[in-house]
């Protein structure tokens, strides 16, 4: 490989990326119960289990890599005279991609002769994931990593998200919804739309009532903002409702033809923030506003 490409676990790619890719990624930690977990896109960490427990009403939290930490992630690769492309997950949702920023300008200066470039995506989950992917098959295809990161820098924002959740408490456990809110919205039966803006901050997008139209909605956005829908792969994530997933996988089939669709589990340190029951869905498509 002419660069080794990284990512971290909140692209919530499927484990089998890592290899197929020939791509490593930043295990990004989430506690339980007094334990620290390092989440591992499911290689052996049970993720049915982990949303089980959270059913059963534990809370987990969840933390960021330090600088430290981060260094001693990239400089396997810079010592053995590999240069490195990180894409990070969005800095708006959490100081990681600053402490990757910092771990490579030490890095710099011990290696001077190794390139090591962050990109911040500006996004999360699949919607981080499919950069990833595309990034990986450009670098397949001989381009240089400059010509890369160029590429990812300029389109990262055609990658779209949104998404519901079923149960508004743990948006406002994380504070993105004040208790009021939460609990008017719970006893009407409020089901928020959000979606990933262009200063990669999650931001509500809209609210219905009930959640089969909080799915239409999803199918609706999504129809109205992909573009080359017939030649792209098509994410649809879910938090332990995976019936959800297939009805929206079906719908979405029967109002167009996508190119592909792929259904993933949303993982312990997302689902630590939405709660079982989350729902989204990810594409290429317009720039976001």
């Amino acid at each position: 490989m002419s660069f080794k490409l990284l990512t971290d676990s909140d692209a919530e790619i499927p484990f089998s990326w890592v290899s197929e890719l020939h791509l490593d990624f930043l295990r990004m930690p989430y506690a339980m119960d007094g334990q620290v977990y390092d989440y591992d896109l499911g290689e052996k960490i049970d993720v049915p289990a982990f949303y089980a427990e959270l059913r059963k009403g534990k809370m987990p939290t969840t933390m960021m890599r330090n600088a430290e930490e981060i260094r001693q992630f990239f400089e396997p690769y810079v010592r053995e005279g590999q240069d490195v492309l990180y894409l990070g997950f969005s800095s708006a949702l959490s100081g990681n991609f600053q402490c990757a920023v910092q771990a490579a300008e030490e890095l710099r200066a011990d290696y001077p002769d190794r390139k090591l470039i962050m990109v911040d995506t500006l996004s999360i989950s699949m919607a981080q994931g499919q950069i990833v992917r595309c990034a990986a098959e450009m670098r397949d295809q001989g381009k240089a990593i400059e010509e890369v990161a160029a590429w990812a820098e300029e389109n990262k924002l055609r990658s779209n998200a949104y998404f519901t959740v079923d149960d508004l408490f743990h948006l406002k456990r994380g504070g993105r919804l004040s208790g009021a809110t939460a609990l008017m919205g719970t006893v009407l039966n409020i089901k928020p739309l959000l979606r990933e803006n262009s200063a990669g901050q999650l931001v509500q997008d809209g609210k219905v009532k009930s959640r089969r139209k909080a799915i239409v909605a999803l199918l609706e956005r999504c129809l109205e903002r992909a573009e080359d829908i017939e030649n792209q792969e098509v994410h649809i994530l879910h938090g332990d409702c995976v019936e959800d997933a297939h009805l929206l996988e079906k719908m979405l089939r029967e109002r167009c033809n996508p190119g592909s669709v792929r259904i993933h589990l949303v993982g312990p340190v997302i689902a630590a923030h939405t709660g079982p029951g989350v729902l989204g869905i990810v594409f290429w498509g317009k720039v976001r506003e």
